[in-house]
């Protein structure tokens, strides 16, 4: 029961840490279970399962912070849903934020209210992982990421051949033999709606040097409603 205590005590901590005021707007009453974000995601259009949906895999981090920081659930708990953090629920969040999220944004840009959801996903996996509960394979490739990173040199010729292989992968399946790398489409911009992808896609634009823009699917559609000051427009490749 101690140990219980103790995981919870140190999951509440490391939830204050990142309770920021962008943490806090996407945690409060914002969302108004309109249901637009939930047809959008690709877990729940797979599964038809509503408890993958967004409004209801972020509720499970949301009714912890609403006990921790609104000021309403001193009086009107039931009103705002907040709930206590126990390590069940530390439990549930594992497979809300690991498992049925891969935090693509695609429910925040069709959320009228603009919560973010993946903010607050992404703070639950912050939590999860300060405290050793994030999922065993994922801490084993992180480490290994790191590993090889400090020895980038020594992977550097397996690396290169494999985005090689990618390159004759992406001919084969557009049925096209002169389709290139990123830096052939004269792209200014790269628009990935994985978060992973998009980090990826970062590194490769640091190390071969593409001066290209690499961008979510947030940041693409707020360049559209709000124009640039040349009135041009990124050329893009996705």
């Amino acid at each position: 029961m101690t140990e219980e205590k103790n995981i919870v005590q140190k999951a509440k901590e490391e939830l204050k840490k990142r309770y920021t005021q962008n943490m806090a707007v996407a945690s409060s009453n914002l969302c108004v279970h309109c249901g637009m974000c939930i047809d959008q995601c690709h877990y729940h259009m797979a599964t038809q399962d509503p408890k993958v949906s967004p409004v209801a895999k972020a509720e499970h981090v949301r009714r912890v912070m609403k006990k921790e920081h609104d000021w309403l659930r001193r009086i009107l708990p039931w009103w705002v849903g907040a709930g206590e953090l126990t390590e069940e629920g530390l439990d549930r969040w594992v497979d809300a934020v690991f498992r049925d999220c891969t935090l693509c944004q695609r429910c925040i840009v069709n959320c009228p209210m603009g919560v973010d959801t993946p903010l607050v996903m992404a703070t639950a996996r912050g939590v999860l992982t300060a405290i050793g509960k994030a999922p065993e394979i994922l801490m084993e490739l992180a480490d290994a990421a790191i590993s090889r990173e400090e020895n980038m040199e020594f992977f550097k010729e397996f690396y290169l051949e494999q985005i090689k292989s990618m390159e004759e992968e992406l001919q084969a399946k557009v049925g096209d033999p002169e389709a290139r790398q990123i830096r052939a489409t004269g792209a200014e911009a790269v628009v990935a709606s994985c978060d992973n992808c998009r980090h990826q896609l970062g590194q490769l634009n640091e190390h071969f040097d593409l001066n290209v823009k690499v961008m979510g699917l947030a940041e693409l559609v707020a360049n559209a409603i709000v124009p640039r000051k040349n009135g041009d427009a990124h050329k893009t490749v996705n």
